[in-house]
C-alpha cells in the first residue's frame, strides 16, 4: 500500500519535468530514490540528469551508490561538485588516471590516496 501513496507525487513530478521545468533537491530524491530500485526506470533517471532537470546533491549520489550505480553516482557528484565523493568514485571504478586528472584540475589538496585505493 505504501507504493500507492507514491504514485500521484511521481505522476506530478513527471508531469513537472516533461513541462521543461528543473526539479528541487527535495523533489529529485524524492523521485528518484523509488526509481534507483527499478532497473527500466533508470535510464528515465540518466536522461534527466543529462537533461539538467534534476538537482545534484551530495544525497542524491548517496541514494545512487547505494543502488549499486556507481557511475550514475559519479555523475551526480561531478555536477553537485561533491570532489571527495567524487574521488571516491573514480576509485571503485579503477579510473585512477582520470582521478588524479581530476584532483589538478579542481585543485585540491591531495586526497588520501590510501584511502582511496581500499575501495578499487
Amino acid at each position: 500500500a505504501g507504493g500507492e501513496g507514491l504514485q500521484p507525487l511521481l505522476q506530478y513530478l513527471g508531469i513537472l519535468l516533461e513541462t521543461g521545468a528543473q526539479l528541487s533537491q527535495a523533489e529529485t530524491l524524492e523521485l528518484a530514490t523509488p526509481l534507483l530500485h527499478q532497473e527500466q526506470k533508470r535510464a528515465l533517471l540518466e536522461r534527466w540528469l543529462k537533461e539538467g532537470k534534476l538537482t545534484c546533491s551530495l544525497e542524491l549520489g548517496d541514494a545512487c551508490r547505494e543502488a549499486g550505480e556507481v557511475s550514475l553516482a559519479l555523475s551526480v557528484y561531478l555536477r553537485a561538485e561533491e570532489h571527495e565523493r567524487v574521488c571516491e568514485c573514480f576509485a571503485v571504478l579503477g579510473q585512477f588516471g582520470k582521478l588524479l586528472l581530476y584532483v589538478k584540475k579542481v585543485g585540491m589538496v591531495q586526497p588520501n590516496y590510501l584511502q582511496l585505493l581500499t575501495l578499487a
